[in-house]
Parts: C-alpha cells; sequence; structure tokens
C-alpha cells in the first residue's frame, strides 16, 4: 500500500516545520533514553549473566538468618554434598580476604579469594599463562600456590612473562606462582589473586567456625524453587540430627539458591528494579502523550486538506498509513538519539563507579550499552509509535467529509478533539503525579541515604584491621598482650593523637536490673561491642560517667559502657550509673552481669542505615580485657599527616610482631562517603529526572488544558450571545477542570499508593512526609492545570462574540 513517495511526502511535511520536528524528536528521545539508561543500570546490576560460559546456569547456595543472606556452615556444606541434591551440580566453596604482598619494607594489600581447587574448571576459564590449580594444591601439607589476577600481574609484577613458578611473599609466607588468569576475570567476585582451601577443611565431622559461600550451578531442567525445596528439607534434617559446636552458629532460618546478582542486593533488589523501572516508563509515557498531543494538533490543522484529499477519492487507509509514517520517522530518530544518550550515560557512570571503588565491584558490574539495552529499545521503539499515532488517527478516522467541507472545522471535529484533549489531561494528570510523588519520595530516601549523621566526628581518622586468627599469638593472654603493645606503640608515634582497639560482636539479648520475660524474644537486643582503653578523645563522646581504663582488668569488676539511647530507653531521666546489664545466651541464660560506669553518644550502626529504630543506636561496650577477641579493628586519629601516620600504624604491627599481617588502611571519612555515594548520585539522578518530567507536564498539561478551551471557542461565543456572563463561563470551565483533576489525582493515588506503601516499610520513611509529599504535589498538579484553564478562557472571553462565534 505504501510507496517511496509517501516516505518522501512525509519528511517534506517534517521539513516544512523544522522546530516542530527538532522538538518532538527530542522530547521522546529525551524519555526514552531515560527509561533505556534505568533498565540498563539496573539490569546490569540485578539479572545480567555473569561474563563466563553458561554463565545463566550459576548460582550461589546462601543461607538467611534473621532477614539476612549468610554463609553456609562446612558442616552443612559437606551434608549438601553428602545428600545428593539432584538439582544442583559442581558445587564449590570460596571466602574472600585480604592479603599482604610484599615484605615489611614494601606491603600490598590485596582481596584474595580462598576457593576449591575446581574454581577455574567450574568458572570455564583457562588461565592465560601457567596453569590453574590441581587436586593436590588443596591436600594438607601441600606447597603454597597462587594464581595471580590480570591487574595484579601488571601493577604488582610488570606484566613479567617469567612470573610462572616465582615464589612471592604472601602474608610474609613464601608462596609460588602457578598460573595468570586473563583480563577482566575475577570470579566469583573482586578477586585480585586464588589460593586453594584446604581440603581438609572443608570435610568436618560436626559444626565448625568455618562457613563459606557456595557457587554451584542448576542441574538441566532444574529450577530454583526445586533446589530451594531440596535444600530446604536437607537442613532441617541437618538441624534436627546434628548439635553445634558453639553458640554462635545459630540454626539457619532458611537456605536456598539466588543468582550472584541479586545477592548483592538481596532482598530489596527485585523491588527497587521494579519501581524505578515504573517511574521511568512513566516519563517515557509522558513524552509520548505529549507528542502525541502535538501531533493530534498538526493532524487538527490539516483536517480542511484531509477531509478534500477524501472528497477526492484518495484511499482512507493510505491517508492514515501516512500519518503513521510521520510518527514513525520521528519515534525512529528519537530512539536512535535515545540510544546513543543511554549507551553514553551507562558508559559514563561504569568509568564514575570503577574510578570511585577500583578493586572492590563484582566484576560483572560493567555497564555499557549491551544486547539486552538495545533489545529493550527495540520494544520501545513499537511502543512509541503505536502510542504516538494512536491519536492523530484516531482524529483522522473520525472525519466527516462532507460536514467539514460543508460547515467547517468547527461542526465536526469539536466534540471528538474536545474529548481525547480532556482523556489526555487527565492522563498527563494521573502520570506526572505518580511520577512526582513516587520520584520525590525515593529523592527523599536518597537524599537521607547520603547524608547520615554515623554520630563520630571523621576528622583526621584512619582504620584497619587486625587479625591474629593464624598467627603465634593463639591464646587470649597472648592477644590482650599484643594489643596492649600495640597501643603502646600507636600512642607513642609523634604522628598519632590517639588511638583505639574496637570490635563488633554482634547483636545481643540483654536484661537490665531485674527485668524478666516468659519468651527470649521479648528480650530487647543490642549491639555488643568490645573496646580498649581510650585516655583521648575517639569515636564516641563520653556523656557521663568514665571510659575504660586500668580498673577494668581482665580480674576486675565485670563492667560495661551503654550508649544514650539505650540509657534514655531503660532509665529514663535517672542515672544509669551503677545500674546492671544481664547479657543472655540464645536460651535466655545469663551468661554475665556487668555494672554500668559509662554513657556514651550513639552511633548509627546496622546494615540499614535508612531505618531507625530502638535497636539503630543501642549499644553496650566491654572492656578489652574482659572481651579478647583475636580480629579487631584499630581506630586511629592522627595529628596532620595522614601518610606518616599510615606508615606509623603498619610500623607499630610490625615492631609488636612481624608476621602479623594488618588489614589495609582506609580513611574513616572516605570509607563513609562510599557507602553513602551511591545513594548521593542515585539523588543527582532523580533530581534530573524529575525536571525532565516536570517541564514534559507543566508544557504537556498547560498546552492540552488550554487546547480544550480553545476548540470550544464557538460554544463561549454562543453561551456569551445567549446571555452568559463572563464570570459564570470561566467558572463552568474550572468546574470541569477540577473534576479532570479529581479524575487524575484519584488515578494517581491508587496507583501510588501500594508504592509508597513499601516504600515506608523498606526505607523507614515516615506516614507524615508522604501525605505532606502528596498534598504539595496535588496542590501543584491542581494549581497548573485551573491556571492553564483560567488564562486560555479568559483570553476567548476578552473577544466579541462576533469573534468566536466565526473562530474554526
Amino acid at each position: 500500500m505504501l510507496h517511496i513517495s509517501d516516505f518522501k511526502y512525509a519528511l517534506r511535511l517534517l521539513k516544512k516545520t523544522p522546530g516542530f520536528t527538532a522538538l518532538t524528536i527530542l522530547v521522546l528521545a529525551g524519555g526514552l533514553a531515560i527509561s533505556l539508561y534505568t533498565f540498563g543500570l539496573l539490569n546490569t546490576l540485578l539479572y545480567k549473566d555473569l561474563p563466563i560460559a553458561d554463565g545463566g546456569s550459576v548460582v550461589r547456595v546462601v543461607g538467611e538468618r534473621k532477614g539476612r543472606i549468610s554463609t553456609v556452615n562446612a558442616y552443612l556444606l559437606s551434608e549438601i554434598r553428602a545428600g545428593g541434591i539432584r538439582s544442583l551440580s559442581e558445587l564449590g566453596a570460596y571466602s574472600a580476604t585480604t592479603l599482604a604482598l610484599g615484605d615489611k619494607d614494601s606491603v600490598r594489600n590485596l582481596s584474595a579469594t580462598l576457593a576449591e581447587w575446581n574454581v577455574f574448571e567450574f568458572s570455564r576459564t583457562k588461565p592465560l599463562m601457567g596453569r590453574g590449580f590441581v587436586r593436590e594444591d588443596s591436600t594438607d601439607g601441600a606447597e603454597a600456590v597462587v594464581v595471580l589476577g590480570y591487574k595484579v600481574w601488571q601493577s604488582a609484577f610488570a606484566g613479567d612473562p617469567n612470573i610462572i613458578d616465582r615464589s612471592i611473599l604472601l602474608n610474609r609466607k613464601p608462596t609460588r606462582v602457578v598460573g595468570v588468569m586473563p583480563k577482566d576475570y575475577a570470579f566469583p567476585g573482586s578477586a585480585s589473586l586464588w589460593l586453594p582451601i584446604s581440603s581438609k577443611d572443608l570435610q568436618p565431622t560436626g559444626y565448625t567456625a568455618n562457613a563459606y559461600s557456595v557457587y554451584a550451578r542448576l542441574a538441566p531442567g532444574a529450577s530454583h524453587s526445586q533446589v530451594r525445596t531440596e535444600l530446604q528439607g536437607l537442613m532441617k534434617r541437618v538441624q534436627q540430627q546434628d548439635g553445634r559446636a558453639d553458640s554462635q552458629e545459630e540454626d539457619l532460618d532458611g537456605l536456598f539458591p539466588l543468582t550472584f546478582q541479586s545477592v548483592q542486593t538481596y532482598p530489596e533488589g527485585p523491588f527497587v528494579f521494579a519501581i524505578l523501572n515504573a517511574v521511568s516508563l512513566f516519563i517515557l509515557l509522558l513524552a509520548c502523550v505529549n507528542v502525541g498531543n502535538m501531533l493530534l494538533a498538526r493532524t487538527n490543522e490539516r483536517m480542511r486538506e484531509i477531509a478534500v484529499r477524501v472528497a477526492l477519492g484518495a484511499p482512507r487507509l493510505r491517508l492514515l498509513l501516512q500519518m503513521t509514517l510521520e510518527s514513525m520517522i520521528i519515534c525512529v530518530s528519537g530512539g536512535i538519539i535515545a540510544v546513543l544518550l543511554a549507551g553514553w550515560a551507562l558508559k559514563s557512570t561504569n568509568g564514575f563507579i570503577a574510578t570511585v571503588f577500583e578493586g572492590n565491584l563484582p566484576y560483572w558490574w560493567n555497564w555499557g550499552l549491551d544486547g539486552a539495552t538495545v533489545t529493550a529499545a527495540a520494544v520501545f521503539i513499537p511502543l512509541m509509535i503505536l502510542l504516538v499515532s494512536v491519536m492523530p488517527v484516531y482524529g483522522a478516522t473520525r472525519i466527516n467529509a462532507s460536514a467539514l467541507l460543508r460547515d467547517g472545522t468547527r461542526g465536526s471535529q469539536g466534540r471528538t478533539s474536545g474529548r481525547i484533549s480532556r482523556i489526555l489531561v487527565t492522563i498527563q494528570i494521573a502520570l506526572i503525579s505518580v511520577v512526582l510523588l513516587v520520584g520525590t519520595a525515593m529523592g527523599i530516601i536518597a537524599y537521607r541515604a547520603g547524608h547520615i549523621d554515623f554520630g563520630i566526628d571523621p576528622t583526621n581518622l584512619l582504620t584497619m584491621q587486625v587479625d591474629l586468627r593464624d598467627s603465634s599469638q593463639d591464646t587470649p593472654e597472648k592477644q590482650l598482650l599484643f594489643y596492649q603493645r600495640l597501643l603502646g606503640e600507636l600512642r607513642g608515634s609523634s604522628d598519632i593523637d590517639a588511638a583505639l582497639l574496637t570490635g563488633n560482636l554482634g547483636a545481643s539479648r540483654f536484661a537490665v536490673d531485674d527485668m524478666e520475660y516468659s519468651r527470649i524474644g521479648d528480650y530487647p537486643e543490642a549491639t555488643l561491642l568490645v573496646t580498649s582503653e581510650s585516655p583521648g578523645q575517639i569515636g564516641t563522646r563520653l556523656l557521663e560517667g568514665r571510659n575504660f581504663d586500668s580498673r577494668d582488668s581482665e580480674t576486675g569488676l565485670k563492667t560495661a559502657v551503654i550508649s544514650q539511647s539505650l540509657a534514655r530507653a531503660y532509665w529514663g531521666g535517672e542515672s544509669a550509673l551503677g545500674k546492671r546489664i544481664r547479657l543472655l545466651d540464645e536460651q535466655g541464660k545469663t551468661t554475665e552481669q556487668r555494672i554500668v560506669i559509662g554513657v556514651v553518644s550513639d552511633v548509627r550502626r546496622g546494615e540499614n542505615l535508612l531505618v531507625t529504630d530502638k535497636n539503630t543506636f543501642a549499644a553496650i561496650y566491654q572492656p578489652l580485657p574482659q572481651a579478647i577477641e583475636p580480629v579487631l579493628g584499630v581506630l586511629v586519629r592522627h595529628r596532620g599527616s595522614a601518610a606518616a601516620a599510615r606508615t606509623a600504624m603498619y610500623r607499630a604491627v610490625s615492631n609488636v610482631d612481624a608476621y602479623v599481617v594488618p588489614g589495609p588502611i582506609a580513611n574513616y571519612d572516605d570509607s563513609q562517603k562510599k557507602l553513602t555515594l551511591v545513594a548521593t548520585t542515585m539523588t543527582d539522578l532523580f533530581v534530573r529526572c524529575g525536571i525532565f518530567a516536570i517541564l514534559l507536564a507543566m508544557t504537556g498539561i498547560y498546552g492540552l488544558s488550554s487546547n480544550t478551551v480553545v476548540q470550544r471557542t464557538h460554544e463561549i461565543g454562543l453561551r456569551r450571545a445567549v446571555g452568559a456572563t463572563d464570570r459564570s463561563i470561566i467558572w463552568l470551565f474550572l468546574r470541569q477542570g477540577g473534576r479532570q483533576v479529581t479524575a487524575g489525582l484519584l488515578i494517581s493515588a491508587l496507583i501510588s499508593i501500594g508504592i509508597l506503601y513499601l516504600l515506608s516499610r523498606f526505607a523507614g520513611l515516615g506516614t507524615l512526609t508522604l501525605v505532606v509529599v502528596g498534598v504539595f504535589f496535588a496542590a501543584l498538579v491542581t494549581g497548573l492545570v485551573m491556571s492553564a484553564i483560567y488564562i486560555a478562557t479568559r483570553r476567548v472571553v476578552k473577544n466579541e462574540p462576533s469573534v468566536a462565534l466565526r473562530y474554526e
């Protein structure tokens, strides 16, 4: 039906109005680019297959405890293997750690993965040089070997082609290099090098302190639900048949498979994916409605021309196809620009995040214009053509050529065009209200996440971890002596102002004074911490009583310092000093009783930084000599030179024990900023998308609302001719506009209410905040619509009735 001449005709029409053509293309390009960027960003984050052979079948077997992901005990893993889970194959274990490369004069901390010997066979990836692991590498007493990542080989060894079989120092232990992996390979996460796990550690006879992350592949034809069912059944059998070695290894609540991607954002990831894509899709719909309305107005201007062509015998179907062809050219052009814009934005995002989080990102987080994003564009563009074309095509199908040629435009199209315009206004109101309300709510959440007060002054603070588990400091007495000497070395440095050792022991049930409950679950929880004495002000601020000192020795009175929130919750305006706190085990039995000697300022703790509840700031601190832990963090406030302080921290550890390798040193302020960087970036994204959406809505709603009035100019002339006052006409149109606003706001409320409820549960967004935001934007949209109607109506009624009656 269509010919090349039809394409030329459509191009001529668009060329005659370059401003209109450019505007419609850019509006569609902007809306589609936002949708494609959001989809591409989140798809790579959550759903894109791992970049290894048959990456879609790879899963992680994870435990769940109290709603959070947990590793799997080595004993439970061995039972999974022995139990013959038919829906899984090629199970393997790994754990992430940090290792020091080099000697004490030149130490470089690297992220490393301790993995089963089959890890490279599992990922179907051959080494670039040398070999991977063999089974003998994991046997007890085997030579220490390592496989290097490409970046480490290049940066630490200058790409030495003779690196294979060379001995290097890892944690000051000679280790032979047996292989180098290809560029961009870092399975299972962000490893810089790999070492084999001892097979002895993976074959315990009961629950041990060793717990691992588990990788596996789905068996052919197996589903995630089938794997979950098998794993849950096996876990319950093991829990019923076997005891646990220590109270810290409490039962898992669940055992199931997840993709590696979804583990990173569990359990909120799919929810965030759906919400953000819905908001971006609404922005695209706004763009389509606006462009469709502009094309409808353009069609209305050509109604007489179209009627003449129909009267002369032009096939109506061909006319409609020509109009669709015009929309198609606009949509395809806008789509091409949108794909290029989205690709540029994704590439820029990839460079930005890779720079900020260098070495700490899962290796599959590599954003760019990929096949999924292009496929999404291929789906969205035909939908855009359909949405943009439907309005002008519908308007053209309603043409009564004889009536139009006899009576003019006002007689044949006023009612139909007016109805379409009113429907479009209602749709615009609903869409923009949802976008503004949900977008603002998520923007508030992102802003709050990016401006969290952690409760600690980060000025000149450095952090480092010390791990004594694999050192000669293998008893509590030796570990306490090591810590005391380390503090002496740190505080004796001229570059360090104050130093503190601290460790987080996790959540613990407790009771104050004589508090008793019938069930363990009714007792309150607080974060249990261990900390050294601190003569200098660092970390928390002392508000009442005293900090730990030499009186709080291993043989001294059992003491505790508590957070301000905990003191207020249980003793109100009364002083907490001298009060008793009983720490409880999982059965509710008192393990020890401590006397409160101090109250300190609150520090935000917990994984969910957005929600503040009664446990967020509840903390109980124990003195280090009375709760010795093999892994502690070192917190240092330096006098001015961070580089000199870093050197002093490494030197202090080496002076106490040259074979203890400290973890990487981090700037406390930078660590906090990295926690919130994604949130601040999302805030900026919401603001930019919101501005674009508001501009679309303002122009679209104003144009549609005023156009609805203009199309009824002849009607206004008749009303004035029969005696209606200007004020009554204006009020009539405002009342009709009010009904449109009410309908649009009700539709948006129905769409938004479920989303906002989930947001409030997920991020602790208060009802009052949501109500205020909702009322504000309802008033804004209402004011915009009413202003457009009032201005347009007032402009028409200022004319003489005869002018309005002659309007076409």
